[in-house]
């Protein structure tokens, strides 16, 4: 068998640090300086800035900016002399003064620099201490007990105090980075000011892939390792020994955490992600050097850092008999991290296709920088940026170990394990219902021989993964004999998850197995295959499959949607409909056909090789939940969109426009509602779909909506009715004919065979709000040109005032580019309801619930809801003591904010961290904010008049001076909240757009039992709620303001949240929305 020599390479490049890596200065300095003689001095406090703007981590200008700064100073004996701690108040008067003594300023982070006047001390050497965001009480992610900092009465006590991380978490989205400063300088008479500029204590990491042309890189998830959870607070110099406790936490490994697993950032092109981290620097336990066993030059020994040591496994006799140890050369507790993903190249074997499939894991130790030993270097140090750029070259030396039978030889690439296989030809599906045509010869099966005689020693195997099952199953032509005497059921140590595949052979008297149809799920009849009857009909019947002259073999391949009602692998196992957190999110499920046995393990078990005729892959159904708590409906959405830049739908001539796809978070009663064209409503007696054609095809329904093309199944045009104008199935209102399935195959659509819909509000909103869930794939990204916009549709139609107005065909659209929503008649590319205007790019992707079950074949428990609004995005109690209240339970912490923020969180725009659901959860204030010199009057709390009413820009301006409205606002009689609240970021906009109830009068009393009991605020036409967040499109040079912010936007009987004008399609012209607004606080639950 072909060796395959091509290595996989790491190319790791430290930028120049970005983070200025300050030295003490001495501003003053003279000789002859008489100590002791008092003076006033004045110290002019900064922070050094940094220009890398990355979607994972903070503005620059909010990594400058300081909340609270604790001051010393010592004498030359060590001794405090002076001290004083600055609050946020304090910094912005030190703001002030140092504009009025120098005109100074910073807009975008006012308190990154301030003078602190009027400081007491005596002439003479001194030592200036300074440190700054230091309480976890003021948002700081670092804590130091105030005890502690006031008990300080010498250098060396302060050289002792660690500050500890109050969560362990890789970003910081509560700004507020913990600084300091040492620094020494003679004071004189004549010393008026003091310039001193602070570092931060922690590195900024960030992470760049790519890959070689020719070679496609998916990245999965990375975590990071060995992350100290203290620092200290005032800077240590290394040492060469190995136990000394130059980091706070020195070699106490319970000390240290290894992260949850994150999403990457970025697109196709650009795979990125960027977290703080506390200093970490240690000592390798062996050094690399050109010596070293397995040093390769041209890597300059890199590979070595990651190599583990390996010991045999006890009694085993066979692979894997080997397993992995600690590291030979790096610390035990050096930092490192660790990421996933998916490698595909196209190769050719002979004169057949193929392409290679990898699914590995890298851990890359950090480090690695030191000009002249880099191989030895695993130091992180703090206020420094490393960037590493790591290129992906192959994936072959994953095929070399593999094929390794020796029990200690060196590995080609240590750090690098995964699977990789070979197909001549392979399907990639996503997760909900999907079909395909396959072919191969009779010859590629490598178990006949020339005459097509069964040759004596044939096996016939394929290899499975999924979220169940790992095997590979081996068949003699005796054993599937055995196997259909035992009505095709395996033995229990054959038996595998293959119920997801059914098989239909196409007969094999066709003349040249050439031509593209596919056989219709509803035409099967008895032919449907198992997949172990499609094995038996392979090796035992093989002219009932393969062409007599062309020896091809031709077979549509059916895959069930990735879905799960009980453990296939467990005899008689119950149905379970918490089954979905073991299914969803998982890495995709796969079936190979393998060449003859073709499978090869690495000795340590950790690498696998094997070639494969046909290889199947469905990707999971992606959740954004964790859990399905009472009253809560929790859902998947599918990877991609396989039909973009369809029209949404028409109305025809004459016809009714009202179909009552009104709901906010009901978007299977929206779809089912607007494919079914019912004007007098649903009820739940509607289990079967009309033609929505009117032509009375309901019986043939799943036949005429969809057609056959080219080998894919598609909408079909043909089915159309010539009275009614541009009128047919290629809409993108019907793509559920295309994601679901005729389960029983009668012909008709029932209601418990529509389980993938298109979503609502509400629900298109969770998809972004918790996006970082995702995959990149599988995220809203927008594909038009960059004087265009994506319109992805919801199901939700536009509606005035009342029910009459409603208007289906001008359904509420989400742009993709600018994350806002609006009716598509408002948008630029179809501004009238003219049937055959068309948005020339768009998207659906539709979605599928999770824990619940169908419990009839008769009846949906979707018809019983079909005329409510659910509860879809957090876990909401829909009582009055509760509504207001969202909790993040049901969300994983890889998506929230792990850092509860008190305050206003840093100015940041829709793809910051910042714009993210605290990992608790979040409230939502009863009433409007009030301008600040109007104090709320709860006797009287709706007083319009007295609302805080201006426009984003300068709502942003007050923030900046201290003068936010929620600073001031209270609801508790005894203003106890006084303080406690904050403007809503654009994920909390989006989740009291779709999910909050208590908009309008009319609305109310329909979701809530008590709605009655509500005062109300009665939102108009044309107003907005403003967000925190900024639209990062507009503007946005290095740390400036934005021009644009997001705001809940009112019209008619709907709420949407836009940033841009409502009427904005990827021009220029229209991309400020800047209307005066109201704020409505919230704050982050304890």
């Amino acid at each position: 068998m072909k060796r395959y020599k091509l290595k996989i390479t790491y190319f790791i490049l430290l930028l120049l640090s970005l983070f200025a890596s300050c030295t003490d200065e001495e501003i003053f300095q003279g000789s002859g300086v008489t100590e002791g003689v008092p003076t006033t001095v004045d110290i002019s406090v900064g922070t050094a800035a940094n220009t890398a703007k990355t979607r994972s981590v903070l503005l620059e200008s909010e990594e400058r900016k300081i909340y609270n700064l604790y001051l010393w100073v010592f004498n030359s004996s060590g001794n405090v002399e002076y001290s004083r701690e600055y609050s946020r108040a304090d910094l912005i008067q030190a703001a002030t003064d140092l504009t009025t003594s120098t005109g100074e300023v910073d807009a975008d982070a006012p308190t990154s620099m301030g003078l602190l006047k009027n400081i007491s001390l005596t002439t003479g050497k001194k030592t200036l201490f300074l440190l700054g965001n230091y309480k976890s009480d003021a948002d700081g992610l670092f804590h130091v007990e105030s005890e502690v900092l006031n008990g300080i009465s010498k250098y060396s006590d302060l050289e002792k105090v660690r500050a500890a991380m109050t969560v362990h978490t890789l970003f910081r989205p509560n700004g507020n980075l913990l600084m300091s400063l040492t620094q020494t300088v003679m004071v004189s008479t004549a010393t008026k000011q003091i310039e001193v500029s602070l570092k931060r204590s922690e590195a900024k990491i960030t992470l760049n892939l790519q890959t070689i042309a020719g070679l496609t890189f998916e990245p999965g998830t990375y975590r990071l390792g060995n992350v100290p959870g203290s620092t200290f607070i005032a800077e240590h110099a290394k040492g060469a020994d190995q136990t000394a406790s130059w980091d706070a936490d020195g070699v106490d490994k319970k000390l240290y955490w290894v992260s949850e697993y994150f999403q990457f950032e970025g697109d196709a092109d650009n795979v990125t992600t960027s977290f703080y981290m506390p200093e970490n620097r240690k000592v390798a336990k062996k050094a690399i050097s050109p010596a070293s066993p397995g040093y390769s030059a041209e890597r300059k020994g890199y590979d070595l850092r990651q190599k583990q040591l390996k010991s045999p496994v006890a009694g085993a006799t066979d692979k894997p008999n080997l397993q992995n140890g600690e590291t030979e050369y790096a610390p035990d507790l050096a930092p490192y991290i660790e990421f996933t993903g998916e490698l595909r190249q196209n190769l050719a074997t002979g004169d057949t296709p193929t392409e290679r499939f990898g699914r590995v894991t890298y851990r890359i130790y950090l480090g690695y920088t030191a000009e002249n030993d880099p191989a030895n270097d695993y130091d992180i140090e703090r206020n420094v940026h490393y960037t590493y750029n790591v290129t992906i070259k192959g994936m072959n030396d994953l095929v070399v170990e593999a094929k390794s039978d020796k029990a200690k030889e060196e590995e080609p690439a240590p750090g690098v394990e995964g699977l990789v296989y070979d197909a001549h030809r392979s399907f990639n599906f996503d997760c909900h219902y999907e079909q395909g045509l396959m072919r191969f010869k009779k010859d590629e099966l490598a178990i006949f021989n020339p005459d097509g005689t069964l040759k004596d020693d044939a096996m016939i195997s394929f290899a499975i993964r999924t979220p169940f099952c790992d095997k590979i199953i081996s068949y003699t032509k005796a054993e599937l004999e055995q196997l259909k005497n035992n009505n095709y059921i395996p033995s229990k140590e054959k038996k595998a998850d293959t119920n997801w595949l059914k098989f239909y052979i196409h007969p094999s008297t066709l003349a040249d197995n050439g031509n593209e149809d596919m056989q219709y799920f509803s035409d099967t009849g008895a032919n449907l295959l198992s997949l172990e009857q499609f094995l038996y009909r392979l090796m035992n019947e093989p002219d009932y499959v393969f062409n007599a002259a062309s020896g091809l073999c031709k077979v549509t391949v059916y895959a069930n949607e990735f879905f799960y009602e009980q453990n296939p692998m467990q005899e008689n196992a119950p149905k379970d409909k918490n089954l979905w957190k073991t299914f969803a999110n998982s890495p995709d499920r796969t079936f190979d056909l393998l060449v003859n046995t073709s499978h090869e393990i690495s000795p340590d078990g950790q690498s696998r090789y094997h070639q494969a005729i046909v290889t199947i892959r469905q990707m999971s159904i992606k959740t954004v939940f964790v859990n399905s708590p009472d009253g809560m409906r929790v859902w998947g959405v599918e990877n991609v969109n396989e039909t973009p830049d369809l029209d949404w739908s028409v109305r025809a001539p004459s016809e009714p426009d009202a179909f009552y796809n009104k709901y906010y978070s009901n978007g299977w009663a929206n779809t089912w509602s607007l494919m079914s064209r019912r004007t007098g409503g649903l009820d739940e007696t509607d289990n079967i779909m009309p033609d929505p054609m009117l032509r009375g095809k309901e019986k043939t329904l799943w036949q005429v909506m969809t057609k056959v093309n080219n080998a894919k199944l598609t909408l079909s045009m043909d089915h159309t009715n010539l009275a009614m104008k541009n009128y047919h199935a290629t809409y993108a209102c019907f793509t559920p004919f295309l994601r679901n399935r005729d389960n029983n195959r009668d012909g008709q659509m029932q209601a418990n065979e529509m389980q993938w819909y298109i979503p609502s509000v509400c629900e298109t909103n969770m998809l972004y709000v918790a996006e970082r869930v995702l995959p990149l794939k599988s995220r809203l990204v927008g594909h038009a040109p960059s004087d265009n916009a994506t319109a992805l549709f919801t199901s939700r139609a536009f509606m005035g005032s009342t029910n009459l107005t409603l208007n289906s065909p001008n359904t509420i659209i989400f742009v993709e580019e600018s994350h806002s929503m609006t009716p598509i008649y408002n948008f630029d590319y179809q501004k009238t309801a003219s049937p055959g205007e068309r948005t020339p790019f768009s998207d659906v992707r539709l979605i599928r619930d999770l824990g619940i079950l169908e419990t009839s074949e008769d009846h949906s428990y979707h018809l019983d809801e079909i005329a409510k609004e659910l509860s879809k995005t957090l876990i909401n109690k829909w009582t009055e003591d509760e509504y207001l209240i969202f909790r993040a339970d049901n969300l994983p912490s890889n998506t929230t904010r792990s850092a509860r923020a008190i305050y206003e969180l840093p100015a940041h725009n829709e793809t910051s961290q910042i714009n993210t659901i605290y990992q608790k959860g979040f409230e939502v204030a009863k009433y409007i904010a009030n301008r600040i010199d109007k104090r709320k009057d709860l006797d009287n709390p709706n007083r319009s008049g007295e609302y805080y009413y201006e426009t984003w820009t300068t709502l942003m301006n007050d923030i900046e001076k201290g003068n936010s409205p929620c600073t001031y606002y209270f609801q508790n009689p005894d203003q106890s909240d006084l303080g406690t609240w904050r403007l809503p970021n654009e994920a909390e906009l989006m989740i009291m757009a779709g999910s909050l109830f208590d908009w309008d009068d009319r609305e109310r009393p329909k979701v809530y039992d008590f709605g009655g009991n509500l005062s109300s605020l009665n939102m108009k036409d044309g107003q907005v709620i403003h967000s925190r967040t900024g639209f990062s499109r507009r503007d946005m040079n290095g740390g400036r303001s934005f021009s644009a912010g997001y705001q809940m936007y009112f019209n008619g009987y709907l709420r949407f949240v836009t940033t841009v004008d409502t009427q904005w399609g990827g021009d220029k012209n229209r991309l400020v929305n800047d209307r005066n607004g109201y704020v409505r606080c919230v704050r982050d639950l304890k």
